[in-house]
């Protein structure tokens, strides 16, 4: 039987990289900082994030009161699709309904589509009249804001090479170009495995200077936009390609989300590189934030190795 007429849709184009909406979904301490129409508040009693698990939480608001909800995830496909059965928390609740999310990487952004099935027309109608429409989509207005605030603290950087646009793309999509320049000043490369699509991985060991250690790191690709824009999640590594964390640090965020654009301008190429930790804890994004200046110098000298490259390619 068709649910067509039991539906609401809601969409909107949010302004950040599918990831870091993924994760603004699935994680109580975002949630809790977006989730819900204007005025109202949301308070994360617990959350299981897996097939079967439940996010309790209440909803406040000064007017009309508080609300205690349940949500029920139903199926759970990372970055692509949330499906959840959502109530007051009462068994067979005739105001329940389900929802399907699901994310699509549009452009630099994130389209985001909730599907609302509820019980019946009369349901929706109800629904209707008590202003869902409308807060379906104050909810993915400020979870767009959210992301915006989120934004301010990123790690940017841009930079203009002074090579054409398909040098500098080669440069960072070949391995073997790779291997002559990516990493910290002085450190040496070797690449282990490079898989340039969306779920590929570049697997590279690192040489400190004047040591025989290997530093194992890893790009786990997100989105590769030929000469247009990179989206990867960057980490440290094993030899076998798993993640690890920072071999001298270990409160350091264990995973770094980056997303890259290229534009050539008059033979030139102008470059910005975005940064954010992932899935990382309020210590982890304190200390990231506590030395952002060192992370900033770390590239300059790694972009110094490719100006240096890219000048005696050319």
């Amino acid at each position: 039987m068709s649910t067509h007429d039991r539906q609401l849709v809601t969409t909107r184009l949010v302004a950040a990289a599918r990831d870091l909406v993924w994760e603004a979904w699935t994680r109580a301490d975002h949630l809790d900082k977006w989730w819900g129409p204007r005025g109202f508040t949301t308070t994360t009693e617990s959350m299981d994030f897996r097939v079967g698990g439940e996010w309790r939480f209440e909803m406040r608001h000064a007017e009309y009161g508080v609300y205690p909800n349940r949500v029920r995830y139903t199926e759970i496909v990372p970055g692509e699709r949330l499906a959840y059965d959502h109530d007051s928390g009462v068994e067979n609740d005739p105001n329940g309904f389900t929802n399907v999310v699901t994310f699509t990487t549009e452009g630099s952004g994130t389209r985001v589509t909730m599907t609302a099935v509820l019980a019946s027309d009369e349901a929706v109608r109800v629904a209707k009249e008590h202003g869902a429409t409308e807060g379906g989509k104050q909810t993915l207005e400020r979870l767009n804001e959210r992301l915006a605030e989120a934004e301010a603290g990123d790690l940017v950087i841009t930079r203009t090479f002074a090579a054409p646009l398909a040098r500098v793309w080669a440069a960072w999509t070949e391995p073997a170009r790779l291997a002559k320049w990516w990493g910290p000043s002085g450190f040496g490369l070797e690449v282990a495995k490079h898989e340039l699509l969306p779920g590929g991985l570049f697997h590279y060991a690192m040489r400190p200077p004047n040591s025989t250690d290997l530093w194992w790191g890893r790009m786990v690709y997100r989105e590769v936009v030929p000469m247009t824009r990179l989206v990867w999640v960057n980490s440290f590594s094993d030899a076998e390609g798993g993640l690890t964390r920072h071999p001298l640090a270990a409160t350091w965020p264990a995973e770094i989300l980056n997303v890259v654009s290229f534009r050539e301008v008059d033979g030139r190429t102008e470059f910005v590189i975005r940064g954010r930790p992932i899935r990382a804890s309020e210590e982890e994004l304190a200390i990231f934030q506590g030395v952002r200046s060192n992370v900033e110098g770390g590239f300059a000298g790694t972009f110094a190795q490719l100006d240096a490259y890219l000048a005696a390619e050319g």
